[in-house]
């Protein structure tokens, strides 16, 4: 099984303080602890099944201490060192489509992400999961077909075989 898992930072590996909803400014992403199981999943998707993991998250060109607090974050809860991989696996992009114009060029086979905004721009063949959507109305989207996950260990138990 080749599996090259992409993921978005805000959302999906970062988790917002429960009452914000989501991690938008660089004060909640100096209070944003990891996603629960994101690291352990990710960890037994490389260890076991050889997944490559890649996190493609898009940051506003208007907004680069924005940026910078992301990579703080990442920084200060070790994800590279956590998964395995190195700062040449993060991508960032200026807008909300791109993501899926880089997974295609890395050839992904799945792709996280909290918008469905963002999700309906993938080809079929990038499995995607739209992780606990909230900023969105997915009926605002009638092509919309992720996979609509609450956890990551929804996402394993729907890329792992049984």
């Amino acid at each position: 099984m080749n599996i090259r898992i992409g993921t978005d930072l805000r959302g999906v590996l970062a988790k917002p303080e429960p009452e914000k909803g989501i991690v938008c400014s660089t004060k909640d992403y100096a209070e944003a602890k990891v996603m629960e199981h994101a690291l352990s999943v990710l960890k037994n998707l490389k260890t076991n099944y050889g997944a490559e993991i890649f996190i493609i998250t898009c940051i506003s060109i208007t907004k680069p201490k924005l940026a910078l607090a992301g990579g703080q974050w990442l920084e200060r809860n070790r994800i590279f060192e956590e998964l395995g991989i190195t700062i040449k696996n993060l991508y960032i992009c200026s807008a909300r489509a791109e993501k899926a114009k880089i997974a295609k060029e890395l050839n992904l086979t799945h792709f996280v992400d909290d918008r469905p905004s963002v999700l309906i721009h993938f080809p079929e063949e990038i499995k995607t999961f739209c992780f606990s959507p909230q900023e969105e109305n997915i009926e605002d989207f009638p092509n919309f077909c992720s996979k609509i996950v609450y956890s990551w260990i929804d996402i394993e138990t729907a890329i792992t075989p049984e």
